[in-house]
């Protein structure tokens, strides 16, 4: 007899022109940056209501050419295309590219042909032959290379990842080109692993998901491909109207749509930080998607991101960590910010980028001040470049295996210089929490966020790390809101914590939990398929076909309740119904291996 497999496939991470960028600014950044942003002064920028509509960054190439031009050839410009815009694809054989995994029987091949760019998985069988080929078109490219560019497919209106990435830099698990994307070398997922509005939301521009959790998007699945100007200003539409009649503010800052040079140095860096701070735990506000952030309005209104120490360097994606400690930072006063180095319009080339990047670095220091000997200084790589000292490359430990390497933005005299302390909300642990909240607006955030927020928190950070002392927190505080009968997530955690005592009574009580939580509606595929198994080993067949029928519907492009109510149904003696079930999954996974192998029992 089979077991029940229970396993789920779900995994999900400025403001001059060009023409200046290319120049080092004069003067102090203070002077420059502290300039019309102070608390009492910011701006009340009238594009941030939610009724404000987006118009896409075409929209503004009329009357900012300059800048939509060199925005367009920038990483984020071109964070997302259609496949035919990227030269790895172009530059395919004609019999493709074909990866088997260890020299293994299992393989993949990515090819071109009529009508696009497919993938597809295979085993291989005797004298060369392919048995159980599935093949998928590629749908979209997500990255500029900087490391690696992954492909999208979409079946319907769902969105999963390609199981191919293209590297562009080597990694110890692969070379430059054609592999496995990441986390496919643990567990064979083919075209099954969803992408969710998590996954994808920083990659696309302004993704169209139809719930948070699903990976079902509506048509199109993005209002904007590539990250677009809104990404950054946000939404364009009061601007546009006032601008094509001819209408404009009296006063000298055009409030129609937001300016980040005029915000605080928060949120101008929170613009960055919603993409580029993971974290080890992003949770939206209740009521409230990614979707929701709008410049110019505090992150945190929308999303809580925490993590449970100081992450330098974890990720590729922690910088603010690292440039929170740096004593440029520190003694800038609030002055420095992600723009005093970073222009979004403009993105030097690697031959531009050391003088790009020293000209900033002598807006406050000067040469002369530099103690390497200037004669040393001229046999650098590049020469004279203050970067190779002072912010060094590392590889990133989450993602060594992906490789490349990111830029430590600590900004040391010695690369072996102690990391100071640094007290203050957004970089040190909550008293009462344990976690910091790195997008925290005040000394009391974290007391004015809902418990279900700190719940979901709680369970991002120990994800990443199970042995964390936040543990006992994390217990503690769902005791305290076990009493709160509208929430599924709440139910789906005390069967989590019930089912962890490995007691009959925990397994009963989780088996109650769980049909609350889907009784509420869960959207999270796992909650179905626990109680199927618990119901499953409880004898309860009848229970576990129903769980399983409604997650069915539910998630259709999820393999794992084919299976599983393919078993319910042979142990029930019902092989017709099995068949009928497995076959129906066979017609979208006909490479799984579990469909297969209960395809065989069926029919031997």
């Amino acid at each position: 007899m089979l077991s029940l497999p229970v396993s789920v496939a779900l995994s999900a991470s400025h403001w001059a022109t060009s023409s200046q960028a290319r120049r080092p600014a004069s003067g102090h950044p203070a002077a420059q940056t502290k300039s019309g942003v102070s608390p009492e002064k910011i701006p009340v920028y009238r594009n941030t209501s939610a009724d404000v509509r987006y118009v896409g960054s075409a929209a503004c190439k009329s009357c900012h050419r300059s800048e939509y031009e060199h925005y367009l050839q920038t990483p984020h410009g071109q964070a997302a295309t259609l496949p035919e815009g990227r030269p790895e694809l172009r530059n395919l054989p004609a019999a493709g590219d074909t990866i088997c995994p260890d020299g293994g029987v299992h393989c993949f091949r990515v090819f071109p042909d009529k009508g696009g760019y497919f993938m597809s998985q295979f085993d291989r069988g005797a004298n060369g032959t392919e048995l159980h080929v599935e093949v998928e078109k590629i749908a979209f490219a997500l990255g500029k290379p900087l490391m690696a560019t992954g492909y999208l497919i979409q079946r319907g209106s769902y969105l999963f990842e390609a199981p191919l990435t293209f590297y562009s830099a080597p990694g110890p698990e692969h070379t430059n080109g054609w592999a496995l994307s990441p986390g496919y070398d643990k567990d064979s997922l083919g075209f099954t692993r969803p992408v969710v509005d998590s996954c994808i939301t920083c990659h696309v521009g302004r993704p169209r998901p139809t719930d948070a959790a699903s990976n079902l998007y509506k048509s199109p699945p993005f209002e904007e491909l590539s990250i677009g100007c809104e990404s950054c200003h946000g939404p364009g539409g009061l601007h546009v109207e006032e601008r094509q009649e001819r209408r404009s503010g009296p006063a000298a800052i055009d409030t129609s749509i937001v300016n980040p040079r005029h915000l605080t140095t928060q949120l101008a860096d929170e613009t960055c930080m919603y993409c580029h701070e993971l974290g080890e735990a992003r949770v939206p506000q209740p009521g409230k998607s990614f979707q929701d952030y709008r410049p110019g309005v505090p992150l945190l209104r929308t999303e809580a991101i925490f993590k449970s120490k100081l992450l330098f360097g974890w990720n590729l994606e922690e910088w603010s960590d690292e440039m929170a400690a740096s004593a440029c930072y520190r003694f800038s006063k609030g002055a420095m910010r992600c723009s005093t180095c970073h222009d979004a319009h403009f993105t030097p080339s690697a031959q531009e980028a050391p003088s790009f990047y020293r000209a900033k670095c002598l807006t406050c220091h000067q040469s002369s001040s530099c103690t390497l000997p200037f004669s040393e200084r001229q046999h650098t790589q590049p020469v004279d470049n203050c970067i190779t000292c002072h912010m060094p490359k590392h590889v990133a430990p989450k993602l060594v295996k992906v490789g490349g390497e990111g830029t430590s933005h600590r900004i040391t005299k010695t690369e072996d210089e102690p990391i100071p302390q640094v007290d203050a909300p957004q970089t040190s642990p909550s008293a009462a929490s344990g976690m910091i909240l790195i997008d925290s607006d005040g000394a009391d955030a974290q007391k004015r966020l809902s418990p279900i927020v700190l719940l979901k928190a709680y369970q991002g950070v120990l994800a990443h790390d199970d042995k964390n002392d936040l543990a006992e927190r994390y217990e503690s505080l769902l005791q305290t809101m076990s009493s709160d009968k509208d929430d599924a997530s709440v139910f789906s955690a005390l069967a989590s914590s019930e089912l962890a005592k490995h007691t009959d009574e925990g397994n009963r009580m989780a088996i109650h939990d769980l049909s609350e939580a889907i009784r509420l509606h869960s959207d999270s595929p796992r909650d179905y398929m626990l109680l199927s198994e618990l119901d499953y080993r409880a004898s309860d067949l009848n229970s576990a076909i129903t769980t399983l029928t409604t997650a069915l519907a539910q998630f259709p492009y999820v393999p794992t309740p084919y299976e599983n109510l393919a078993v319910c149904y042979l142990r029930s003696g019902q092989s017709s119904k099995a068949s009928e079930i497995i076959h129906r999954g066979l017609e979208i996974f006909p490479s799984d291996r579990n469909l297969l192998l209960l395809d065989q029992r069926i029919h031997p």
